[in-house]
């Protein structure tokens, strides 16, 4: 790529290192860009790319823009919120299927909970679990998880099929992760994958480059269209 954003084979140098934090280590891109990138062994024939930023920089506006554009290519959930009067008061998980469960709301009674946010895991389980399983010996579609958050991580089977997916299955993923470390696992992906840390500055450049990481070719959104990209 000659000056590429991408630098292989770099960890962060400490557990407790902030993904977006500014350093001087060959993992900080100054592109504007910042992007970490460890390649496992079994990553070598797909692609799989995480997609990082602080609350509101738009993470799932931009996986379903991606998804917009080749509907075809994917398999899998995004989040959106829930609000009534302009106040927020939950979230509902929709598939690619078209199917749709409450994830959390302020009046859902649950022993998990995030913050006002009750939550419910045994629906989330039903709908999500049979999308991720269908994957776990490789698939035609890329696996879109929206996102790999605290909510969704109280289910235990929603846990492991993640593990699964990313460290040990063949499918091509393009998933949300919070921009803190709310869980291990979350960690553990943000140590083992590509990164795109989202901000309002960068969103295009990423946008784009997730087009490309994906199809193989260069996305102008003025003067391609999905068809010509495939």
């Amino acid at each position: 790529m000659g000056d590429s954003l991408i630098t292989r084979g770099y960890r962060q140098k400490a557990l407790g290192h902030s993904i977006g934090e500014r350093d001087t280590s060959p993992s900080y891109y100054r592109s504007g860009l910042e992007i970490r990138r460890l390649l496992p062994p079994s990553s070598m024939m797909r692609t799989v790319i995480l997609i990082s930023g602080k609350p509101g920089v738009g993470k799932t506006t931009l996986v379903k823009r991606v998804w917009q554009l080749f509907p075809h290519l994917f398999v899998g959930f995004w989040t959106e919120e829930i609000r009534e009067n302009g106040t927020r008061v939950g979230f509902r998980v929709i598939t690619t299927e078209g199917d749709s469960i409450l994830l959390a709301h302020t009046t859902y009674d649950s022993p998990f909970r995030v913050g006002r946010y009750g939550v419910n895991v045994e629906g989330f389980e039903k709908l999500v679990a049979p999308l991720l399983a269908a994957c776990f010996s490789g698939c035609s579609k890329i696996m879109l998880m929206d996102e790999i958050g605290r909510m969704e991580l109280f289910s235990e089977t929603f846990s492991r099929s993640v593990e699964r997916l990313f460290f040990q299955g063949y499918a091509s993923i393009l998933a949300t992760v919070p921009y803190k470390n709310v869980h291990p696992l979350v960690r553990r992906l943000k140590e083992s994958f590509t990164v795109y840390i989202l901000t309002p500055r960068n969103r295009e450049e990423v946008f784009h480059r997730v087009v490309s990481s994906f199809t193989g070719q260069k996305f102008d959104g003025q003067t391609q269209s999905p068809k010509d990209v495939l």
